[in-house]
């Protein structure tokens, strides 16, 4: 690999690493500052995306809860094409009074899991000129 493809994949690996840490500090700002409850699962909602001209769709669970008198439908931050939760069960959330637009659920995948993935990411890009270096020795 040239020097100018190493500093490359060095900066790919930093701005990764800085992008993974700001999505776990604000899930982690969540749990840690906000409001823990339970809530039931009611649902799912469908989240449709459409990227360069394809289109997929992906579920998110559906919560409903109740807060301060009031009581919140509101799905979970992530979504995804595999359920680990029926129509009925009880969870427990992480929840931002501030921001009523969606709830994290208390499961690994939910609190860590894109911007922990896009973390360690940008660890392996950063170390990967070296393990080249190690690897052709």
């Amino acid at each position: 690999m040239t020097q100018k493809g190493k500093h490359f994949i060095i900066s790919l690996g930093l701005f990764f690493i800085l992008a993974g840490g700001f999505l776990l500090y604000l899930n982690l700002k969540v749990i840690y500052y906000g409001e823990t409850l339970t809530g039931t699962v009611i649902g799912y909602e469908e989240r449709s995306q459409n990227v360069r001209g394809t289109s997929g769709s992906t579920d998110a669970p559906l919560v409903r809860f109740r807060y301060d008198g009031q009581v919140f439908q509101i799905p979970a931050q992530m979504s995804s094409a595999w359920h680990d939760f029926k129509p009925g069960d009880h969870v427990t959330i992480y929840f931002d009074p501030s921001n009523h637009s969606e709830v994290i659920l208390d499961t690994l995948y939910h609190k860590y899991g894109f911007g922990g993935l896009i973390l360690l990411c940008g660890i392996y890009l950063l170390f990967m000129p070296k393990l080249e270096q190690w690897g052709s020795q």
